[in-house]
């Protein structure tokens, strides 16, 4: 029951830290903010900090995990307490705003709210407690248990693979696991899937708010059509993810990375700033955030952020300017740089040309 617990505040310690990171984040590339925003964004800030201070401190300065471990959480900690320091008086006005749209929502649609919350509550339960039966999950489970007792993520000497680089999405979880003394299995059922599932219902909902304007009623009913459909659409790519494996990298990529982007499209489409940098710098977030999530991510990323400009090239070509158009065409190019250098870099590891060590590379 203890380790239940320490599950739950793991899980508001990552989002209170993902709201802070991601409402610093708009705040600096002058966004507006909302809560669902701020959390995703957050959440692809905290990615990619973390890909840094992972390759740094598992590779040029190898540490043991458990002051890897508990680095990281004091790193987190204390800019995550700098972030409320400097923004408390915004961030106290943006959760009042969503608590007051909240309460005018329950008020004005009863029936709606309730409804939401039977088939979100039904969702969350099925989604937390699967067991983990497939071959990947179990081998991702291993990874957690033997960095944990072995004390090391990489051993001195040995020459690391860059797929394994490129799993500091389950290094990170296992930090948390180190940190707080939860069994990574539970990490894994209930932390893990946990964050899934709320910043792929956010992603959904800022979707659903692109689409439907301030029509917050659709909005809602959009989300739990999404969860329905989740379900309905039987596939082992769809709901198996959604449903069994959201702890999972793939599982990140398919249900926060991929639908982040879509998101950027249209929210770009609909408001036609072609020319916003603050917009792009969405978009290069989400780029260089997938990159530590998984492989899947590091190579579907660039093919959607090529699509999504092509299909915006085509959708706006009669009424965009050529100032526009460069637009799209040159922050779609800069987005896709830091997937290419990672993509190049595992290229040449496979080929043989690099050779990646603990301390040196070679």
């Amino acid at each position: 029951m203890f380790s239940l617990f320490k599950c739950a505040v793991a899980i508001l310690l990552y989002i209170i830290t993902f709201y802070i990171y991601g409402f610093t984040f708009l705040e600096s590339v002058r966004i507006k903010q909302q809560l669902c925003e701020s959390v995703v964004c957050g959440l692809l800030v905290y990615f990619t900090i973390f890909q840094f201070y992972f390759v740094f401190f598992s590779i040029v300065v190898p540490l043991p995990f458990n002051i890897f471990s508990i680095i990281w959480f004091v790193i987190n900690l204390v800019m995550t307490l700098l972030g409320i320091r400097k923004c408390h008086f915004l961030i106290l006005e943006d959760i009042r705003k969503m608590i007051k749209e909240v309460k005018l929502f329950v008020l004005k649609h009863p029936v709606i709210a309730i409804l939401l919350i039977v088939i979100m509550g039904i969702s969350y339960v099925r989604i937390v407690l699967r067991p983990v039966v497939e071959i990947d999950p179990s081998n991702y489970l291993r990874i957690m248990n033997t960095t944990l007792y072995r004390n090391r993520i990489f051993l001195s000497g040995d020459a690391i693979p860059v797929k394994e680089i490129m799993r500091a999405f389950y290094y990170q979880f296992t930090t948390i696991s180190s940190v707080l003394r939860i069994k990574p299995i539970l990490v894994c059922f209930y932390v893990s899937r946990s964050i899934g599932f709320i910043g792929t219902n956010m992603v959904s909902y800022l979707i659903g708010k692109v689409i439907y304007k301030k029509n917050i009623t659709d909005n809602v009913c959009f989300i739990m059509i999404f969860q329905i459909l989740c379900y309905l659409w039987f596939s082992v790519y769809c709901t198996n993810f959604y449903t069994r494996r959201l702890y999972e990298a793939k599982g990140y990529c398919q249900y926060i990375i991929c639908p982040f982007m879509f998101y950027f499209w249209i929210k770009l489409n609909s408001s036609k700033k072609y020319s916003d940098l603050s917009q792009w710098s969405l978009m290069f977030l989400c780029a260089i955030a997938s990159i530590p999530v998984s492989a899947s991510s590091l190579l579907l990323t660039p093919v959607g952020i090529i699509c999504g400009g092509l299909l915006s090239l085509a959708y706006g070509w009669d009424i965009q300017s050529i100032d526009d158009k460069e637009t799209i065409i040159k922050y779609s190019t800069i987005s896709v740089i830091p997937n290419a250098i990672y993509l190049l870099i595992y290229l040449m590891s496979i080929t043989g040309y690099l050779s990646i060590f603990p301390n040196v590379i070679v």
